[in-house]
C-alpha cells in the first residue's frame, strides 16, 4: 500500500476514525478510574442501635461478589454502641446487622476512614449512601437516626462506597461515559455505513432533511421517560423479566414442574412491586415515598425461579437493548432503578438508529411521520418494551425493499444482510407480521442471485425452528380457549358463516376502541383522551394520508405498492385470526385481546405504499405539509406530556 491509497484512505475513514479513538479514549479513561476507585485500606466505624445481641458480619470486595474470606466479623449487643470494623481493597460494602429475622436497626452515623481522609456521615447523608437489599425495609427517619425494620430471613444492606470513593464518578460519570461510549459506537457504525452506501448510491438526495425528525423524537421521548414511572406500558413486566433472563444468560422461558418462567432476581420483584399497585387505577399517584423505596433497591446475588405471565415467549432477539442495559448495570453495580432507566434509552437508542437508517434509504411521507409522532408511539418509544424496536425493524425492511425494487440485482450484500435479521426479528416477535417474508422473496426473484436465496432459507429455517422448537406455550392457553388452535382453525374453515359473525360483532363492539388505542390509550391502556382529541387525530392522520399520495411513484411501482399493501392487509387479518384461535374462548362471540396499537406497523406499511424512494420536488404541498406536521408534533407532545402528568401525578 504506497502513501497515495494510504491518504485516500484516511480522508475517506477519518471520522470512523476519530470515533473509534474518542471510544477507546472513553474505555481506558473509565477503566482507569474505575481502579482508582477501589481503596486500599480502611476502617469503618458504626454508631449503631439494635434489639438483641447477636454477630454482624462486614463485606469488602472489588468487583461486587461476596466471600466468607474477604470479611469481618464482629460481636453486636444491645442498645447503642460504636463498632471499628477493620477491610481493605474496596469497591463494594456490605453489612450483614445479624441473623435473626425479625427487629429494628438504627444508624446513628456512619464514618469511613481511608488512608489520611476520614469521611463522616450522618442522618440525611445516610439516606443516600445506604441500600437495603435483602430482608429490610427503611422506615421514616428519626431527626438523628435512619431507621431499619429487619422482615425476613439473612438481612442486610449495601453501603454505597461510589458515594465515598467517588460519588460523580460511579453514579453520574458513568451515565456521561455510557453515553458518550454508545454515541461514538453508533457515529463510527453510521460513517462506514454512509461510506458503503454512497458508493452504491443508496442515499438519497437531500435525506438529511428528515434527520431533524429523528432527533425531535429522541428528545420528546426522553422527556417522556423522564416523567413515566416504571412498569406503566402493557405487558411491561413480563417483557422486562425476559430481557433480565437474558442478561443472565437465559435465552428462553423454561418449564419447571408444568410452569413456564425463569430466574430472577428477588430484588426485582421487589421494584416492581413498587409499582404495580397503580395499573388500572387511575386514582392512585406515584408518590415521593413509593419513589424513595423503589430507587433504594440494588441487585443482589440470588437468583430465584418465578412464573413468567402468560404473554407470547418472543424471540429473545428483541430484547437485546434492554438486557444490554440489565447486564451493564449489574456490572457497574448501580441501583435496579438506574438500570431500568438504562434499559429505556438503550431501548430508544437503538430505535432511533434504526429509523436513521431507515429514512437514510427512503424519505418518509407525511402519513408515515405522523404515526410516528402518535401518542401511543411515542410512549411506547419511551417504555422498555418491545413495540418500539419491532416497529424500528419495520420501517428498515420496508425502506430496503422500496429502495431495492429500483435496482434489482444491485442490492448491497450487506442491506440484505440486514433486512433478513430484521425480519426474523420482526416475526419471531410479531406472529401476524409473518405476511412481510413475502418482501425478501419478491426482492430474491428478480435479483435471481443465489446468495439471497440462501439468506431467504436461513431465514424461513430460522422462523420455523422458533414456532415449532423454541417457542414455549404456556400450559393455561389451550384450558382458556377449550380447543387447540388447530381444531379452532379447522371449525371456522369449516364453518366460515361463523367467522363472518364473529368478526361483524367485534368490529361493531370495538371499532371506536382500535381507534382509540392506536391513537393514544396510554398507560395499562387506562388513560385516555377527551373524545375531541381521538376525533381530530382521526381527521389529520386522514388529511397526512392524501398529502402523502405520490401517483407518479404508485404507477411507476405498481408491484411494489401492491405487494405493501397485500403484506399490510395479510397481517390485520392474521391478528384476528391469531387471538380467534388462541386466546378467544371457543365458541366465540367476540374476538378478545385485540388492540389498536397492534395495526401500527401494517399501516406504516400502507404510508410506504403511497409513495416511493425519489424526493419529491419542493413546491407548495411540501411546505405545507412540514409545517402542518411541526404543528402536528406540538401539539402530540403537549397533550401527551399534559396527560401523563395528570395520570400519575396529580390528584
Amino acid at each position: 500500500m504506497n502513501i497515495t491509497s494510504l491518504k485516500w484512505w484516511f480522508n475517506n475513514y477519518k471520522k470512523p476514525l476519530f470515533c473509534a479513538l474518542l471510544c477507546s479514549l472513553v474505555c481506558i479513561f473509565t477503566l482507569a478510574l474505575y481502579q482508582m476507585r477501589s481503596a486500599p485500606f480502611g476502617e469503618l466505624v458504626l454508631d449503631l442501635e439494635v434489639t438483641s445481641d447477636d454477630v454482624g458480619q462486614l463485606f469488602y470486595s472489588t468487583d461486587g461478589r461476596y466471600s466468607e474470606e474477604s470479611s469481618t466479623r464482629f460481636d453486636i449487643y444491645t442498645g447503642r454502641h460504636k463498632y471499628k470494623i477493620p477491610f481493605k481493597h474496596a469497591n463494594y460494602l456490605r453489612l450483614d446487622p445479624g441473623s435473626l429475622p425479625f427487629g429494628e436497626v438504627k444508624l446513628y452515623s456512619l464514618s469511613i476512614l481511608s488512608g489520611d481522609v476520614t469521611h463522616v456521615f450522618f442522618v440525611n447523608e445516610l439516606k443516600n449512601i445506604i441500600r437495603p437489599v435483602q430482608s429490610m425495609m427503611m422506615q421514616t427517619p428519626t431527626l438523628d437516626a435512619v431507621v431499619l425494620s429487619i422482615q425476613g430471613e439473612d438481612p442486610y444492606l449495601e453501603i454505597k462506597t461510589s458515594v465515598l470513593f467517588g460519588e460523580y464518578l460511579t453514579e453520574y460519570h458513568v451515565w456521561l461515559t455510557t453515553f458518550v461510549l454508545i454515541f461514538a459506537f453508533f457515529g463510527a457504525g453510521i460513517c462506514l455505513i454512509k461510506k458503503y452506501r454512497e458508493g452504491q448510491g443508496w442515499l438519497f438526495p437531500g435525506y438529511k432533511e428528515y434527520l431533524f425528525y429523528v432527533l425531535i423524537l429522541f428528545f420528546i421521548c426522553n422527556m417522556i421517560s423522564a416523567m413515566t414511572p416504571s412498569h406503566q406500558s402493557p405487558d411491561e413486566f413480563a417483557h422486562i423479566d425476559r430481557a433480565y433472563y437474558l442478561s443472565q444468560g437465559q435465552w428462553n422461558l423454561e418449564v419447571q414442574d408444568g410452569v413456564v418462567g425463569g430466574y430472577v432476581d428477588p430484588q426485582l420483584w421487589q421494584y416492581q412491586e413498587s409499582f404495580r399497585n397503580i395499573i388500572w387505577k387511575k386514582d392512585r399517584k406515584i408518590t415521593a415515598e413509593n419513589m424513595q423505596r423503589a430507587e433504594s433497591l440494588s441487585w443482589s446475588q440470588n437468583r430465584h425461579f418465578q412464573h413468567h405471565e402468560e404473554t407470547a415467549p418472543y424471540m429473545f432477539a428483541i430484547y437485546i437493548p434492554q438486557a444490554l442495559a440489565f447486564k451493564l448495570g449489574q456490572e457497574l453495580n448501580i441501583s435496579i432503578h438506574e438500570s431500568y432507566l438504562m434499559a429505556r434509552f438503550f431501548n430508544l437508542l437503538a430505535v432511533c438508529l434504526l429509523i436513521l437508517v431507515a429514512f437514510s434509504m427512503v424519505p418518509p411521507n407525511m402519513m408515515l411521520l405522523s404515526i410516528l409522532f402518535l401518542p401511543m408511539m411515542l410512549f411506547q418509544f419511551s417504555s422498555a418494551t418491545v413495540d418500539a424496536v419491532s416497529v424500528a425493524l419495520s420501517l428498515l425492511v420496508c425502506s430496503v425493499f422500496v429502495r431495492a425494487s429500483e435496482k434489482p440485482g444491485q442490492v448491497p450484500l450487506l442491506i440484505m444482510v440486514l433486512m433478513n435479521v430484521a425480519i426474523v426479528v420482526i416475526v419471531t416477535s410479531r406472529m401476524y407480521m409473518l405476511p412481510i417474508m413475502l418482501l425478501p422473496v419478491l426482492l430474491a426473484i428478480r435479483s435471481k442471485k443465489k446468495v439471497d436465496f440462501l439468506m431467504l432459507v436461513i431465514s424461513f429455517l430460522l422462523v420455523f425452528l422458533w414456532i415449532t422448537q423454541g417457542w414455549v406455550h404456556s400450559p393455561g392457553i389451550e384450558s382458556r380457549v377449550g380447543l387447540s388452535r388447530g381444531e379452532v382453525a379447522v371449525y371456522y374453515l369449516i364453518n366460515p358463516a361463523d367467522f363472518i359473525h364473529v368478526m361483524t360483532n367485534t368490529f361493531s363492539t370495538f371499532g371506536s376502541f382500535y381507534l382509540s388505542s392506536f391513537i393514544g390509550n396510554l398507560g395499562w391502556l387506562d388513560t385516555k383522551f377527551d373524545d375531541y382529541f381521538y376525533k381530530v387525530s382521526a381527521c389529520f392522520l386522514l388529511l397526512a394520508s392524501l398529502l402523502s399520495i405520490s401517483w407518479r411513484d404508485i404507477k411507476r411501482q405498481k408491484m411494489v405498492s401492491a405487494s405493501l399493501i397485500f403484506v399490510a392487509c395479510a397481517s390485520v387479518a392474521l391478528i384476528f385470526i391469531a387471538l380467534l384461535t388462541g386466546w378467544t374462548k371457543h365458541p366465540a362471540v367476540l374476538i378478545d385481546g385485540v388492540q389498536g396499537r397492534y395495526f401500527t406497523i401494517p399501516l406504516l406499511l400502507l404510508a410506504y405504499s403511497l409513495s416511493g424512494p425519489t424526493k419529491s420536488p419542493f413546491n407548495e404541498k411540501i411546505v405545507i405539509s412540514h409545517l402542518l406536521l411541526i404543528i402536528w408534533v406540538a401539539f402530540m407532545s403537549y397533550s401527551t406530556i399534559n396527560l401523563l402528568l395528570v395520570r400519575f401525578y396529580l390528584a
